[in-house]
């Protein structure tokens, strides 16, 4: 899988939270985090990365989307833990050679 292969995974993820009255837009692809093994997708309304307008900003809560490379799996990252945290939790199975799986929710 290759980045623009996995920005259609990750918009598929996005049009699932996404709302008519305030689109969402994922980031451009010089933003996307690669961190090795899949690539975190940041995202905000459409109109933010149209006018950067403060007001056009989504509400806390949502996290970035993660698409993993080898499988297409996809998760978003919480926002009230940190994201590196986040992703080690994930790689750690990985790196063992299992299959790897979301971070556990506190």
């Amino acid at each position: 899988m290759d980045i623009a292969q996995a920005r259609q995974i990750a918009e598929t993820v996005l049009a699932g939270i996404d709302s008519p009255d305030e689109p969402l837009a994922l980031f451009p692809d010089e933003q996307v985090v690669d961190v090795g093994w899949g690539w975190v997708f940041g995202y905000t309304t459409a109109r933010w990365l149209e006018t950067r307008d403060p007001d056009a900003v989504p509400p806390p809560g949502g996290g970035p989307i993660v698409v993993v490379e080898q499988t297409g799996e996809t998760w978003m990252l919480r926002a009230s833990r940190p994201y590196d945290q986040q992703l080690a939790e994930y790689q750690a199975p990985v790196a063992l050679g299992s299959s790897g799986g979301q971070p556990e929710v506190e």
